[in-house]
């Protein structure tokens, strides 16, 4: 029964027993959400697993410099706005999450050159250190600065399965990831969307 459908009161006696009728509909349908929420709960694969799962965001807070010219170079992501449980770590730029599932990741990378200009960039979301999802951009002839950006569902075993983010830039020199302390131009984030 919708609470916006109340039915018309008696007038006169009638009028409480008619009230206490409409109120005993109410909580019956009350009664019917709370089982519901309750067996789903207590299925295979409760709700608040997937409400309370993992979820992170990190970021370069300072410039990556040092990396290879035509090959794909880790992204280290050293800070984080969040980490629900504690499953992204900053020294190595991985996501280690402990629940099974399909996991929501995203990632973008800011690039930056002193010498020459860009004509490919890719940016790469690994799998255990193997390719999972690529974005490979054709960059116009004249750009010396350069962001990309991919994401896609990936699932993991909850156990040893860990994703990182590699990016490749061909026809520029002296190449960095920019980053900044307020985390918008090179970022990393994912989140649980569902179990396995």
């Amino acid at each position: 029964m919708k609470l916006d459908n109340e039915p018309r009161l008696a007038s006169g006696p009638g009028l409480f027993a008619s009230l206490i009728d409409w109120a005993r509909s109410v909580a019956r349908s009350v009664n019917a959400l709370y089982d519901a929420i309750g067996s789903i709960r207590a299925g295979a694969t409760p709700i608040g697993d997937v409400l309370d799962g993992p979820a992170f965001s990190a970021y370069r807070s300072t410039d990556q410099t040092g990396l290879t010219i035509n090959a794909f170079n880790d992204v280290v992501f050293n800070a984080e706005l969040f980490d629900t449980a504690g499953a992204f770590n900053t020294t190595t730029g991985r996501f280690t999450p402990k629940v099974p599932g399909y996991y929501q990741v995203d990632a973008t990378v800011t690039l930056e050159a002193t010498g020459g200009v860009f004509g490919n960039v890719q940016i790469q979301i690994n799998k255990n250190g193997v390719a999972a999802k690529r974005l490979e951009v054709s960059v116009a002839s004249n750009a010396t600065v350069w962001q990309a950006s991919g994401g896609g569902l990936i699932q993991m075993n909850g156990s040893t399965d860990y994703l990182s983010v590699t990016c490749y830039n061909a026809g520029a020199t002296g190449v960095s990831y920019d980053g900044i302390a307020t985390g918008e131009v090179t970022f990393f984030s994912g989140f649980l969307a569902r179990r396995a």
